[in-house]
Order: structure tokens, then C-alpha cells, then sequence
């Protein structure tokens, strides 16, 4: 008996001893040849030879020498060339870190940190193989607590890779915050806004992950100190983002979608991450602010909300407490109240539906199910769906103005009720040449007793209405009402939310003012209130709650309307955008607001630039005809274009090659010298020298003009004495090559 016991320890040892060796033989070399086929093996048939002992010898690596294991597994996914191989090293890692087999040392980190994001960073890895490297990711993080690399890593990937970003971030443990998070903070916030603000740009998919990122940026935030700024700002931006969503008709394409997506991902990731009570709090509140998009909105929210109650750091909240979509009974008897009024209202006509909802009692939830279901048929109807005879909307009319002028009307409600005044109003002016005096008169007679209503419904009227008559009795009676708004609240507990409608009516009110000669003197007297308000509530620290916010709002109401701005609104707007983004003392957050207003502008002003300089470059090829007075028509406007601020370097490149082109079609074919463009030169050469040194530097015929010379170039060819300076200038004048014209 004794003699057995020995054997059988002499024969563990003996083994124990052999896989010892063959363990170090395999992590120490540098091939990964043995290794590679050692992860074949386990891929074997269980009851074959090779996979039982590639499986003892992996388990006993897992055991003894993990930190190894890990290095060797992720160089066989990095270095190896067969993909399938590649796949089944990292699916073995991501499945023993998860049974949380083993803890990684710091040593080894110091390794294994810098090759995952090596693996992470791989151009055209498979979606398959990104997914669970970014598991690992994950997994790693959580054991890591700080990692530097890996912000650097996110802020590179947030500028020339977004969705990858976003796709990294939102896989990372919720317990992360502080420094990891500051490093790139705003410049993915940034991109998920751009994402979120433009889901028709970038599809579904892509809103869908800048979503989940938005909302997961917010739970890592509840750890720092910047939770209430910048949580806020993310909650606004979700919930503007949903409700353009339901603006433009695409709800169920990609707001109900991705609401089930993010319920998913959510309860993943407060079961993994176990949220704190903040994060719990915030999701809560998130949940509470979609509900007010829609009924449908609602019953994903609700289910987002009873989620985050179950959880055990949940403190109740009455300020954000969701009720069930549905009353106890319905639910119990498996019937849908509002699926059965939906049931009702399809059968209606856009006529029946508005006599309903001002004729009869329905309930305020009622009221919205069917202004809603009225907006539906004025999309489609605009889309060419549905059709909506001229007569019935004249019928619907006089009903819209009895609606709006009802006492206590919600705030949803009165949301709902201003996209479909803009459709009908929309409708009657572009088609029917009727600009719906009712209309302005209830905003001219009524804007001093219900200020947050009218100047409400004003701002939603986008569209560009060629006779101002009515609008211009609409702002003579707004205007006042809206400079008395404007004064600044003296601190955040009164009604906020009338500065705010104030400062977008009076934009909306000052592009409606542009081409009126006669309300000139208004135009700058709006401009100049709207920027002084904002820098005294910048000045008293009321910038979050209240200037923000208002950009937000006023960004929106651009992106509706810049496709028909004329000139004189694109140079107004920009004016404006550039004096409100000079005001000392502004958050870089709240700059970025301005600054995706300009984009916004530039996207279409670089178009129709680029068009035009293809069009000059195909008139001196001589593939069209431009007429001598068209191009005369060009210069002032293309002076007024190169004198705007904020022209970015990518859009005044663009000009430059337009300038030249009508400076040669003037002055060889024409001889006649542009002496607006060479004043534009001399006399900016001082202030302004990097614009009208490239202008000039662009003009590559003979200048025989000597008047045309700028007297900045000489004293501007000193060389830079330190690399601190702005070494641009000097780089500049070297490129001029009509200095040599004169030399």
C-alpha cells in the first residue's frame, strides 16, 4: 500500500514536473509556433487525445504562469497571419479573464497594456475580433483602475476614428472616472454630439452606439465633479436629439430601436459594473426625460426605469418617478388604452382628428396621442404619402388657432401643436400664396399674456416667408415682450426656460428682420441685447442652465433653416456667432455649441464654392459661358465672402482659387483691374495679413498694377525667432509668387 502511495506521488510530481517544463518551453521562446498549436488542440474533439492534453497543460499555464499566458495569447492575435487562429486566441483569453481565473501583476501590465492597445488600434480587424478584444479591454481596465494609454488611445481614436471610439468606450467598467475620463472628455463629446445631432448623416447603427455612449459618458460621470454641468448638458442634448427624431418622422426607424438596444445594454452593464446610487440616479432621470417624447418612448423608458429601481443602491427619487405606461387594470385585463385610441384615430381624417381634439373632453394624454397622430399625416402628407386637400386645411386652420389659444395647455402638447402649425403654415405659403394673417394675429395679440406660448409657436415658423407683412405685425408687438425676457433672471430659481424662448425668438425674429430696410435699426438692436444678456449671465456664472441651452435651441432652429438663408442671413448669422464665441470667460463647452453652428453654415457655403469654382474653372477652359456681367455681379459678393470671420482655412482655400478666376477673366479678357480685391489687400495687409497674403498669393497671372504689391511682405520675411511664434506668416509670404513680379 505504501509502495502505491509513492508511485503515485513520484508519477504527480513526474507530471507536475513535465508540464512545468513544457509550460516554460512554450512561454519562453519567442516563437509563438507552440502555442499556436497548442490553441488548435483545444479546438479538437474533447475526447481525443490532443485536446486532453492540450487542455491539462493550458489549464496548468492559466494556473501557474498567467501573466505569460496573456502576453503569448495576445501576440499570437497580433503577429499571426491565419485569421481563424487569430479569432479562437483571443476568444480563450476573453473567456478565462471573464471566469476571473487569475489576477494579472503589475509587472506584467506594464507589458500587456501597451500590446492591447496595439491589438485595439489594428487596421482592418474583423468586427468579430474587435468585439472581444474590446471585452478584454474591459476586463483589464476593471483590474487596472488608472490608464493613462488607454485615454490617449480613446483621444486619438475620438479624432480620426469616432465610431471606433465609441465602440471602445462604451465596453469600459462604469467605476472609471477623473483623469482617465478628462483626457479625451470633450473631444468625444464632441463627436457623439455631432452623431447624435445628424442621425441621417450617419445612419442608425452609428446614433444607436452614440447614444449608449452619451448615456454611458453620463454614469461614468456621476463620480466626478463636473457631474451636474456636463450630466445636464448630455440629458439635454439625448432629448433634443429624440425629439428631432420624432421632428423628422424616423421614430421607429431609430429612436424605438435604439431605446431597446440601450435597455440591453444598460441592464448588462449595471449587472457587471454594480452602479453606485449617483449612476443609478442618473439613469433614472435619463429614463424620466425620454418618457416625454412619445407613448411609445415611454414604455421603453418605463421598462429602463423599473430596471434601475430593482437595483440595490437605487435611492427613490419622487422628482424622477415614471409611472407604468398603463393603468393596473388595462394591464391586467391585456389591454392597451392608447393602442385602442390609435385604433380609433387611423380611421379619421386630419379634419375629424383636430374636431376631436378641440371639440370634444379628451384627456390631455389623449389630446397628444392625436395631435400626434394629425403630425403623422402632415409628414406624410409633405412626403408625399398621404394627401391633404387644400380645403381641409383650410378647415383645420381656424381649430389650430382655437387649440392654441386654450388655457393651461401642456408643454408637450404645445411642442406637438408647433410642428403641425409649421406644416400647415408651410402648405398654405409655398402652395397657396396665403400667409395665415390668423396665425400672426394670435402671436401679435396675445404674446404679452402667454410670452412662453406664442414666442414658442414663433420660433417653429423656419420657413422663409418672401412677404413680411403679417410677420413684421407679429415682431412689432413680440419685440417688446422679448427685450423684457432678455434681462437676465437674477438667479436660477425663477422661470428660466422664458430667457431661454426669449433669446432663440429673438434670433428667429432678427433673420426675419434681414431683408427689411425698414426695421434696420431693430435688426442691430436684437443683436446687441442677445450678445450683451448672454455675457452678463457668463459674467454671473448662469451659463450652463441658461446660455447653453439656448445655443442648443438655436442651433436647431439653423439646421432647419440655413438651406434658404440669402447672403446677408449667412453674413448676419456668422456676425453673430463670432461676437457671442468672443465673450471672455465662456466654457470651452459652450464655445463648441457656436462652433458646430459655423460647420453647419461652412458645409453648405464650401458646396455651392466648390460648384462655383468648378463652373469658373469650366468657363476658362471654355467648356460653358459666363456672361461679363455675371462675373461683375461676383466681386462685391465674393469681397463680402473673404471679409467674413470665422472662414475656416479649408473653406478660404476654396475662395482663393474663385477670386483667381475672375481677377484672370478681368483683367486679361477685360483689362480691367479689380480695384475692390487690391484695396481689400492693402489695406488688410496689417490687420488681417494671413487673408490677404493668401488671397494675393493665389493670383497667379502677371500683376502689372504695382499698387497691388503688399507693403507687409518685406518687414513679414524676417525669419521667426522662436517656434512659439506663429510661424504661418512667415511660411506664407515664401509661397507668394507675385512677390517676384516686383523684385
Amino acid at each position: 500500500m505504501a509502495m502505491e502511495e509513492s508511485d503515485s506521488g513520484e508519477t504527480a510530481t513526474a507530471k507536475f514536473s513535465n508540464l512545468t517544463l513544457k509550460a516554460r518551453s512554450i512561454l519562453a521562446t519567442p516563437s509563438n509556433e507552440e502555442l499556436a498549436m497548442i490553441v488548435e488542440q483545444l479546438y479538437m474533439p474533447e475526447e481525443s487525445d490532443e485536446y486532453k492534453s492540450a487542455r491539462a497543460l493550458f489549464n496548468f499555464c492559466v494556473s501557474g504562469f498567467p501573466n505569460c499566458l496573456t502576453l503569448k495569447l495576445l501576440m499570437v492575435y497580433r503577429f499571426s497571419s491565419d485569421e481563424v487562429l487569430r479569432l479562437r486566441s483571443i476568444y480563450l483569453l476573453s473567456e478565462t479573464l471573464k471566469a476571473q481565473r487569475f489576477e494579472l501583476s503589475l509587472v506584467a501590465l506594464y507589458e500587456i497594456k501597451p500590446l492591447l492597445i496595439s491589438c485595439l488600434t489594428m487596421e482592418n480587424a474583423k468586427n468579430s475580433d474587435s468585439k472581444i478584444v474590446r471585452i478584454i479591454v474591459s476586463l483589464v481596465a476593471d483590474k487596472v483602475g488608472v490608464w493613462e494609454e488607454m485615454s490617449d488611445c480613446i483621444l486619438s481614436l475620438a479624432i480620426n476614428d469616432p465610431i471606433r471610439a465609441f465602440n471602445v468606450f462604451i465596453q469600459l467598467p462604469s467605476s472609471l472616472y477623473g483623469e482617465f475620463v478628462y483626457r479625451f472628455l470633450q473631444s468625444f463629446l464632441d463627436e457623439v454630439y455631432k452623431v447624435l445631432l445628424h442621425p441621417e448623416e450617419d445612419g442608425v447603427e452609428d446614433w444607436i452606439l452614440a447614444l449608449k455612449s452619451a448615456v454611458k459618458m453620463g454614469i461614468l460621470l456621476m463620480d466626478s465633479e463636473m457631474r451636474f454641468d456636463l450630466t445636464r448638458d448630455i440629458l439635454h442634448i439625448v432629448w433634443k436629439s429624440a425629439h428631432d427624431i420624432v421632428w423628422h418622422g424616423i421614430e421607429e426607424e431609430f429612436l424605438l430601436k435604439g431605446l431597446k438596444s440601450l435597455e440591453i445594454f444598460l441592464a448588462e452593464d449595471a449587472y457587471q459594473f454594480k452602479w453606485n446610487s449617483d449612476q443609478c440616479m442618473f439613469v433614472a432621470e435619463f429614463a424620466f426625460k425620454i418618457s416625454e417624447i412619445g407613448t411609445e418612448a415611454k414604455e421603453v423608458a418605463w421598462k429602463i426605469y423599473r430596471m434601475v429601481t430593482k437595483l440595490d443602491k437605487y435611492v427613490h427619487n419622487p422628482a424622477f418617478e415614471l409611472s407604468s405606461p398603463s393603468d393596473d387594470e388595462d394591464e391586467y385585463l391585456g389591454v392597451d388604452p392608447d393602442w385602442e385610441l390609435e385604433d380609433i384615430l387611423d380611421a379619421l381624417s386630419p379634419v375629424e382628428i383636430m374636431r376631436e381634439v378641440t371639440l370634444s373632453k379628451l384627456d390631455n394624454r389623449s389630446r397628444e396621442i392625436a395631435i400626434m397622430r394629425l403630425h403623422e399625416l402632415f409628414c406624410d402628407h409633405t412626403a408625399g404619402k398621404e394627401e391633404i386637400s387644400v380645403s381641409e386645411i383650410r378647415e383645420i386652420q381656424p381649430l389650430l388657432i382655437s387649440c392654441l389659444a386654450e388655457v393651461r395647455v401642456p408643454e408637450s402638447t404645445i411642442k406637438i401643436l408647433g410642428q403641425v402649425v409649421f406644416h400647415v403654415l408651410n402648405e398654405l405659403s409655398s402652395y397657396q400664396e396665403d400667409n395665415w394673417f390668423g396665425l400672426w394675429d394670435y402671436i401679435a395679440t396675445e404674446c404679452k399674456t402667454v410670452f412662453r406660448k406664442t414666442v414658442y409657436i414663433f420660433q417653429c415658423l423656419t420657413m422663409r416667408l418672401d412677404d413680411k407683412e403679417f410677420v413684421i405685425h407679429a415682431i412689432n408687438n413680440l419685440l417688446p415682450e422679448i427685450y423684457r425676457n432678455l434681462n437676465p433672471p437674477r438667479d436660477l430659481w425663477e422661470d428660466n426656460n422664458c430667457w431661454v424662448l426669449a433669446f432663440t425668438g429673438a434670433f428667429c425674429a432678427a433673420i426675419h428682420l434681414i431683408e427689411v430696410s425698414s426695421h434696420a435699426e431693430y435688426l442691430k438692436e436684437i443683436a446687441y441685447k442677445m450678445i450683451d444678456s448672454v455675457r452678463e449671465l457668463v459674467g454671473r456664472g448662469m451659463e450652463v442652465e441658461l446660455v447653453r441651452r439656448a445655443f442648443i435651441n438655436m442651433e436647431s432652429i439653423v439646421e432647419k433653416q440655413f438651406d434658404c438663408y440669402t447672403t446677408n442671413d449667412y453674413r448676419f448669422v456668422k456676425g453673430l456667432i463670432w461676437r457671442l464665441y468672443a465673450i471672455k470667460g465662456m466654457s470651452m463647452e459652450t464655445r463648441s455649441v457656436l462652433w458646430r453652428i459655423n460647420v453647419t453654415l461652412e458645409k453648405v457655403q464650401e458646396i455651392a464654392t466648390r460648384r462655383l469654382n468648378v463652373l469658373l474653372s469650366d468657363h476658362t477652359s471654355k467648356k460653358v459661358q459666363i456672361e461679363i456681367a455675371e462675373m461683375r455681379e461676383l466681386q462685391p459678393l465674393l469681397i463680402s465672402c473673404i471679409e467674413e470671420e470665422g472662414v475656416s482655412d479649408r473653406m478660404f482655400k476654396v475662395l482663393g482659387q474663385v477670386v483667381n478666376h475672375v481677377t484672370y477673366e478681368m483683367l486679361v479678357y477685360q483689362e480691367d483691374t479689380w480695384y475692390d480685391l487690391r484695396d481689400y489687400i492693402v489695406s488688410r495687409s496689417k490687420t488681417e495679413f494671413h487673408k490677404s497674403g493668401y488671397i494675393f498669393q493665389c493670383l497667379t497671372m502677371e500683376l502689372d498694377d504695382q499698387e497691388f504689391m503688399i507693403p507687409e511682405i518685406s518687414t513679414r520675411l524676417n525669419p521667426p525667432r522662436e517656434l512659439l511664434v506663429d510661424n504661418s506668416c512667415w511660411s506664407w509670404r515664401l509661397r507668394v509668387p507675385s512677390v517676384q513680379q516686383f523684385t
